[in-house]
């Protein structure tokens, strides 16, 4: 290195001339500081680099020098962006299926059926007897609740055939006598026993209701009339002549029983009704009695079929 001030041969390294004292590097004035006793930049001063800045170029012309950010110089990160849109979406479609299905529930729990089905024209057809006097209709009931999917007709319900009713009661009973007992449940029994109307006379408006265990299917009853024990027993009291039969349903229809002699008082009448009745009771009513030297009159046995 040479002094650019004397001339003077210098070591690469040195900053200040051995000969002139002069600094060898170039002064800059403008970062220097104002003190005299400090004649070099500070140790911690770093040039700022200089960057022109960027041209526009059209296709004909070099592409422009790739830009670098100063030494040290590090953009801050960009937070990612957040689909707010696609979220909200699905929100509202999660809400929109939850209340369908709460709806459908709660539609099912109230009527018992699944919702959007066709409600169905058809109707079941009543099963009243055709008897002397039926006072129900073969209308629909007023509060039908009948409902089908399909175009096919609704098939009604075929019921059991009754076999036997489970119980019995009576408008009147006769009071014990000599040790006899005159209820209503004797007719279900069948052993000798019978039942006794306990109004005035011979009973014309008495009654007798049969149970069954539930709706059933009836086609007719079998009855064994009269006090149908010993020939006296079935002598001295009266037995039943015209009888009205009344359903649980409100059908209804009539009845005549044949008055027979002391020795085939424990034959079995048979009435059919002229079609099936769907029931879960059978009552029946006395219209006219035999005469007999007692004012009771009687019924041994009633049974279904």
């Amino acid at each position: 290195m040479i002094c650019k001030n004397c001339g003077a041969e210098l070591l690469d390294d040195v900053k200040f001339c051995t000969n002139c004292g002069m600094p060898t590097a170039p002064a800059q004035q403008e970062n220097y500081s104002s003190h005299n006793d400090q004649a070099y930049p500070p140790q911690d001063y770093a040039p700022v680099q200089y960057y022109p800045p960027q041209q526009k170029y059209s296709n004909q012309q070099p592409y422009p020098p790739q830009y670098y950010p100063p030494q040290g110089y590090y953009p801050a990160p960009q937070p990612k962006r957040k689909n707010i849109g696609l979220r909200v979406f699905l929100v509202v479609f999660a809400a929109v299926i939850g209340v369908s299905v709460i709806s459908g529930a709660a539609y099912y729990t109230v009527t018992g059926h699944l919702p959007f089905t066709e409600r169905s024209s058809v109707v079941e057809p009543s099963s009243a007897p055709v008897g002397t006097v039926v006072d129900k209709g073969t209308e629909a009931p007023e509060n039908s609740d009948i409902y089908s999917v399909t175009d096919a007709p609704t098939q009604p319900r075929v019921l059991d055939s009754a076999t036997g009713f489970s119980g019995a009661r009576a408008s009147s009973t006769l009071g014990d006598m000599g040790g006899y007992n005159y209820s209503a449940s004797n007719v279900l029994k069948d052993d000798g026993s019978c039942w006794c109307e306990g109004a005035k006379g011979y009973g014309i408006g008495e009654s007798i209701t049969l149970e069954l265990p539930e709706m059933q299917r009836v086609s007719g009853l079998y009855i064994r009339n009269g006090y149908a024990g010993t020939e006296k027993q079935y002598k001295d009291n009266a037995t039943i002549e015209d009888i009205e039969i009344v359903f649980s349903e409100g059908e209804r229809t009539t009845a005549t029983l044949k008055t027979l002699s002391t020795s085939q008082r424990k034959s079995i009448q048979k009435i059919t009704f002229s079609q099936p009745v769907d029931t879960s009771s059978v009552t029946i009513i006395i219209k006219s009695t035999s005469k007999a030297d007692c004012e009771d009159t009687c019924l041994t046995y009633v049974a279904p079929f």
